[in-house]
């Protein structure tokens, strides 16, 4: 039986691999808004996510998932939901006591076009303890868009409040146009001492003192210096890894929760936050980028 059930976490574990990670909102279908959680905390732990492939498999009784056991037997779907879970966590059942404790705002889906007059605003908070290890890379997926005029440059800046931490800035997707993954996009934070280099050269390294105890009120504002993309605001999610090498790590959960992701304008009038900028900061901002070679993303088809 451990050999089955080592077998049928690591094909859920790829199928999340190759499938795009994002928070699921609890549908109509859903057994429960966090899937998995088994002991009620508001997120989904590996020993939680055994104890479900055991219930799948017969070997355990659906009470061992104490509080809150599924409705019947998971079937494979709700056990990818609940790995989904464990990678980027659950779009709702926050602890109490967290700064997420209330209900999420709904993700704004009027505008999905990023120009260079406007910013693509995501807003978080992290809720740690976390599993196994502290995260030192944070990076975002944006899914699936069309740049449909090339640009040249994108640029992160990560604030929590309006205390600028770092900005990433990178050439890598422009340049062309079409159909193009940003899984993930190319503005990625690490923390001093993380390996991670993807974009190489492009990173910013940045305190995640906040990151690591919850006290962030995070926010990533991205944009380009000319052009414009199409992108899927649903498919955004932020991501936290443990790097070991310049491309590559372990995945950390909980992952940041998200509490709004829009596309602000940039018309005259609209407020424009004040940044608290460190001298070490200012000094990455102003000093020039180090230049990459675009690499593939366009989508096949």
């Amino acid at each position: 039986m451990r050999g089955l059930e080592t077998s049928v976490l690591l094909g859920l574990l790829f199928a999340c691999l190759v499938l795009p990670l994002k928070p699921q909102p609890a549908g109509a279908g859903s057994v429960e808004a966090c899937f998995g959680d088994c002991s009620g905390d508001g997120r989904v732990a590996v020993n939680e996510l055994v104890v479900l492939v055991r219930i799948a498999l017969g070997a355990a009784p659906l009470d061992s998932c104490e509080q809150s056991p599924p409705a019947a037997v998971p079937r494979i779907d709700d056990l990818v939901r609940a790995v989904r879970h464990l990678l980027v966590g659950c779009a709702a059942g926050i602890p109490t006591g967290t700064p997420t404790a209330t209900a999420l705002p709904t993700v704004a889906v009027d505008d999905r076009t990023l120009t260079a007059e406007r910013v693509l605003r995501i807003e978080f908070v992290t809720t740690p303890p976390f599993v196994e290890s502290l995260p030192n890379t944070l990076y975002a997926l944006l899914g699936s868009g069309e740049r449909r005029q090339a640009y040249g440059t994108m640029r992160g800046a990560i604030y929590d409040g309006s205390t600028l931490l770092g900005v990433s800035e990178s050439s890598i997707g422009c340049c062309a146009t079409g159909a193009y993954s940003f899984n993930p996009a190319p503005v990625t934070f690490r923390a001093p001492g993380s390996p991670w280099d993807f974009p190489a050269g492009d990173p910013a390294t940045v305190d995640f003192t906040s990151m690591h105890d919850g006290s962030i009120a995070g926010r990533i504002d991205i944009t380009i210096d000319a052009g414009s993309i199409l992108l899927d605001l649903d498919a955004v999610a932020l991501v936290f890894i443990h790097a070991t090498y310049a491309n590559g790590g372990s995945t950390i959960p909980p992952a940041p929760v998200l509490r709004s992701v829009r596309i602000l304008g940039a018309a005259p009038g609209d407020p424009t936050p004040t940044a608290t900028i460190s001298p070490a900061v200012a000094t990455a901002i102003t000093s020039p980028t180090s230049g990459t070679t675009p690499t593939p993303g366009d989508d096949d088809d």
